[in-house]
């Protein structure tokens, strides 16, 4: 079918007014961005035939250049306005590398088509009666017959007049409200994602610039006040996937999207970059750089800079100062760092043991290099918190780090926030790491990092409430974090509000089904709750998915024995030992088996010697309820006085 020049179109819900420029469904008008209507008009007018994309830009953006993402872009928002599910396209459908296809059924109506919306909107109500709608041409001539008499006697018809007034009134004072309510839920435009650059053709290695390249410029636009920004870790998930920007900015609860592509030809690198405000499809900035790699500090100082006079009416001096900031001067030094950041966010025990190897080669290439130092104390410090080695061979290393780099440059965020860290696992220094988090938040308010970790500390703390204010900012800036999600739920389960942690961990789980920790978390409130069938289930299954982790298998003993499994419980206790042969076990995961049991003296032994290795899970000693059975015992006090106090046996 040819394209039509007809004024009215009908589908499902929807009529299009071609000459009003006016799409309505159900009757109400529906808000659309100019260049979205005449994309949806071209394609009903051309319905059942596949329009390619060439032909779609050309006559939607005519004499005009422009990027092919603004037609995705635009495609993806009259989806969300047609109310099509991301399997379910019932009105535009994809045809992969070529164009679109409207397929539904789209009928002509005559130049009086609108009928019913035409005449209400422009006859209402005339002496107190509805105006009889024009059903088409004929009626022009055969006018239809005069309306019946009134059935409602007078004083009726005074009344349900005066009703439907009030009624109006209301409407039309709320009115205002509901359509700011409506709108007020639309991310702001300066909440901003940088997605993973795409890499084209690259060389064996270089797969990392993508992600690597988004997070430098994550933490130098953080510094930028007006700006809400996505960290890392949000934006990963998005590095191998083809979705529209549209959609991946309602997932992230974004107003603005950064996309762009790398290529790397021998010694230089072409970067184009587009800066789309997702309200109306509009392409804010795009930029195209030819550099070699050593010129990647001035194109990051672009692109950075570009980005945030684009979002923010006006910036700083100092924050100007800080978006051109520079760490170092050596490309192989920034090179490395950046390798060693995109391992580090794999947070594997492989990748963590890579970032390593990577931040020391940039260290070794410039020695005052500090955002090297805060990586590598990042990677020990991760390395203690999830017990792959004996906290006192890790700690000690991430403590050392971050002091050198804040001995750098004290202004280090990422520094504050790795040495808060290890003064709280390691040191239980207590006021020292809040100081640390205080101090690293008033630098970088945008680090979704240091909030969630500041909110665990505050949970240990015994401060729950500020724990879920702070954990709640966490999430709004990375709403789809994993361990943000799940730890939400731990705060509530240490706040003996077992009821709210089952539910955050069913919504942690809604978001990844295969996520250990929920499944950790939601066996112990289940068992707080008295649900044993399920907390065994939910054990289990946290344990296989971890590939055996130690401490939740101590949880699984210590349900056992309370549950009157006491043999499974000893088999537990077996299991740990075996595992122990191998790899490190933190003495607390065989404690708790013990608890379980009511064995206490072998319970505090290895409480004891959990103590001596400096283990990361005896912070949880005051809020735990899993321990409550132990808190008269004079050897447990004492032990909770010391880490309370941050002090040690020598």
């Amino acid at each position: 079918m040819s394209a039509e020049s007809g004024r009215y179109y009908e589908f499902g819900p929807f009529r299009i007014d071609a000459e009003k420029r006016l799409l309505l469904e159900n009757g109400n008008p529906v808000p659309l961005a100019p260049k979205a209507f005449d994309l949806l008009l071209l394609l009903v007018r051309k319905r059942g035939e596949l329009v390619e994309k060439d032909e779609l830009l050309e006559k939607v953006w005519p004499n005009t250049f422009v990027e092919e993402a603004n037609l995705s872009v635009n495609v993806s928002a009259l989806r969300k306005i047609l109310g099509e599910k991301a399997s379910d396209h019932l009105y535009i459908v994809t045809v992969p590398g070529r164009g679109y296809r409207f397929v539904a059924e789209a009928r002509v109506l005559p130049d009086n088509g609108m009928g019913r919306e035409a005449s209400a909107l422009s006859t209402g109500v005339t002496e107190g009666k509805i105006a009889a709608p024009l059903q088409g041409k004929d009626d022009l001539v055969n006018p239809p017959p005069s309306p019946e008499p009134a059935l409602l006697a007078p004083g009726w018809r005074r009344t349900l007049s005066i009703v439907l007034t009030l009624l109006g009134l209301v409407a039309a004072a709320l009115y205002p409200w509901i359509r700011s309510t409506r709108y007020a839920r639309r991310p702001a435009d300066n909440t901003i994602a940088i997605l993973p650059f795409k890499v084209l053709s690259p060389d064996a290695g270089d797969e990392f610039l993508g992600l690597a390249l988004a997070d430098v410029l994550i933490a130098r636009l953080s510094s930028v006040r007006q700006i809400t920004i996505r960290p890392a870790t949000a934006v990963r998930a998005y590095l191998s996937l083809e979705k529209d920007p549209a959609a991946i900015a309602e997932e992230l609860r974004v107003g603005s999207v950064v996309e762009g592509t790398i290529q790397k030809i021998g010694n230089r690198i072409r970067f184009t970059v587009r800066l789309l405000r997702m309200r109306d499809s509009e392409v804010l900035w795009a930029g195209k750089f030819d550099e070699t790699l050593t010129d990647l500090f001035a194109v990051e100082d672009s692109i950075s800079e570009q980005v945030a006079s684009a979002l923010t009416p006006k910036i700083s001096p100092e924050e100007q100062d800080r978006l051109r900031k520079r760490h170092t001067s050596s490309p192989d030094a920034y090179m490395a760092c950046l390798k060693g950041r995109y391992f580090l966010n794999k947070r594997t025990e492989e990748g963590i043991l890579k970032g390593i190897d990577c931040f020391q080669q940039a260290i070794g290439s410039d020695p005052n290099y500090a955002l090297a130092y805060a990586g590598l104390a990042d990677c020990y410090a991760i390395q203690g918190v999830y017990e792959e080695l004996p906290p006192k061979l890790t700690f000690p290393k991430a403590k050392e780090s971050a002091m050198r780099a804040l001995d750098i440059d004290e202004n280090l965020a990422e520094a504050h926030t790795s040495l808060a860290f290890a003064r709280q696992h390691y040191d239980w220094d207590w006021p020292g790491a809040e100081r640390e988090y205080r101090k690293a938040i008033g630098l970088d308010p945008n680090s979704a990092q240091t909030r969630h970790w500041y909110a665990v500390f505050l949970d240990a703390e015994r401060r729950p409430g500020e724990a879920l204010a702070e954990i709640r900012k966490a999430q709004e800036l990375d709403p789809l974090s994993l361990v943000i999600n799940a730890d939400t739920a731990l705060i509530y389960y240490h706040s003996r509000d077992f009821e709210n942690a089952i539910r955050q961990c069913r919504r942690t789980l809604e978001l990844d089904a295969n996520f250990a920790r929920a499944h950790w978390y939601l066996g112990l409130a289940y068992f707080e709750e008295g649900l044993l069938r399920e907390a065994m289930r939910e054990f289990q299954k946290g344990i296989e998915l971890s590939q055996g982790s130690a401490v939740m298998l101590g949880w699984q003993g210590y349900a056992c024995a309370l549950s009157g499994n006491r043999s499974e419980a000893v088999g537990v206790l077996e299991k740990l030992g075996e595992l122990a042969k191998h790899e490190y076990v933190t003495p607390y995961a065989r404690a708790l088996v013990y608890i379980g049991l009511s064995d206490k003296d072998q319970a505090f032994a290895w409480l004891q010697r959990a103590y001596e290795d400096r283990s990361d899970v005896l912070a949880w000693l005051r809020v735990e309820p899993g321990l409550d059975g132990l808190r008269s015992d004079q050897r447990f006090a004492e032990l909770e006085r010391k880490v309370a106090l941050g002090t040690y046996d020598k």
